[in-house]
This record gives C-alpha cells, structure tokens and sequence, in this order.
C-alpha cells in the first residue's frame, strides 16, 4: 500500500490562522495619512544604543517628527503612571517623521535620473568593451585598437 506524500504531512502544508486585520506594529492605514504629507519610520536606536546621527540626517532631508496630536489613531495608549518625554509617535526605536510629498517625489526623480545614468553609463561601457574598442587587461581598461600606434 503506498503511504502518503511527506509534502501532505509537512508543516509548511499547514497554515497558521493570521487575522486579516494584523498588518503589523507599523502599518499607517492610508487613510490616517495627511493629504500631501509621505511618513516614514525612522530608526533612533537599534539594541538600546542610540542612533542620534540617523535622526539628525532625516532632519537634514526635511523630514520631521509626527506629534500625537497630528495623528492621533497612531498614538499608542499611554501606561499608567508613564509620561513621555515628548509628544511624538515612536514605536520599538523607530520614530514616525514625515515631509511634503513634492520634497519626496522631486528626491526619487533625482535618484532615478542618477540611476538612469550609472546603468547608460555601464552600457556603454559594456558596448565598448563587446565592439572590441576595449579590452580588459590585468586589472586596468586599455584601448585595444589604438594602443598600437603608442608601441615602440
């Protein structure tokens, strides 16, 4: 008598029960979002150790922290007896900080503009290099076709 597969028996067959309403400790539903404002999660300690350079270079970039009051269905519930140092939105290290949509819109514009270039640029080095214009010897680029005329 055959036995059943071992793939019908393991546990990955198996599903444990996720609530369809568990997304995590950090999803912002959309809707609590302010219009014309991107949020972002940003790390102020990592391990109880103090990451103040993190912070410091978002608040370079523009982004800001998000107080209770702006979003308050993103403000946990206070313990008893705990007062907070501020009034921001924090969650297992992380801060909530925002900026306008058109700051974040204009940096991904510029970062695909350097990305575009960095690949052309490979391109055409790989075009180069495939044409036979170059050719790759011992660590260093040297021209192939032209470097005949430079030879003794």
């Amino acid at each position: 008598m055959a036995q059943p597969a071992r793939s019908t028996e393991t546990r990955a067959v198996q599903q444990r029960f996720v609530p369809a309403d568990s997304r995590g400790k950090l999803h912002i539903d959309p809707k609590h979002i302010p219009a014309g404002v991107e949020l972002r999660w940003v790390r102020e300690s990592s391990m109880g150790e103090v990451d103040n350079e993190n912070v410091t270079d978002r608040l370079e970039q523009d982004w800001v922290p998000i107080e209770r009051d702006k979003i308050p269905s993103l403000s946990p519930p206070m313990l008893p007896g705990h007062v907070p140092p501020d009034n921001f939105i924090r969650r297992g290290g992380l801060i909530l900080m925002g900026r306008s949509k058109e700051q974040c819109d204009e940096e991904r514009r510029q970062f695909k503009e350097y990305n575009e270039s960095v690949v052309n640029s490979l391109d055409k080095s790989r075009q180069a290099s495939a044409d036979g214009k170059y050719s790759r010897a011992e660590g260093t680029i040297q021209a192939s076709t032209e470097s005949s005329k430079f030879k003794d």
